[in-house]
């Protein structure tokens, strides 16, 4: 489920994304269908501004001309967030790529650490991600999901 922290990234995911880290894109395009896509290109400008160097021929693209609703999300070292926010083409072209890639700038509406498991009611201390391990093991769980 994920607990919303706010509307700007967290200094750790801000200086993550600085080491030039993998992020998946997810849009939805025109027929409501979800698309989502790994991103390397991917600058922080701010801790409310993404910026991704995308290809032309993607549907990522057309679906962020269709409706700029994205979520970017993003896993490392004790870090699972997921940013959600409006994205537009700011530059058609990036001649520099060498490919043709256009610039998508993303302003950041909501973001959500998904470190933690599920709903927390008030009063209850959260499960974090990291610490799901001691309450059941993968295997137990993929077990059980193999069975009729």
């Amino acid at each position: 489920m994920g607990e919303i922290v706010g509307p700007e990234m967290p200094i750790k995911l801000v200086n993550f994304l600085r080491g030039g880290r993998l992020a998946i894109v997810a849009t939805v395009g025109p027929d409501g269908k979800a698309n989502s896509a790994p991103f390397s290109w991917v600058l922080v400008v701010d801790k409310r501004t993404l910026r991704l160097g995308v290809n032309q021929g993607v549907a990522t693209l057309a679906n962020i001309r269709h409706n700029g609703s994205v979520s970017v999300s993003v896993v490392g070292p004790n870090l699972f967030v997921t940013v959600k926010g409006k994205a537009r083409v700011i530059k058609e072209s990036l001649a520099e790529a060498q490919l043709p890639t256009a610039v998508v700038e993303i302003a950041v509406e909501e973001v959500k650490d998904d470190a933690i498991i599920g709903r927390v009611e008030p009063g209850q201390t959260p499960t974090r991600w990291t610490d799901r391990r001691r309450l059941v093991s993968d295997s137990t769980v993929l077990a059980a999901l193999g069975r009729d």
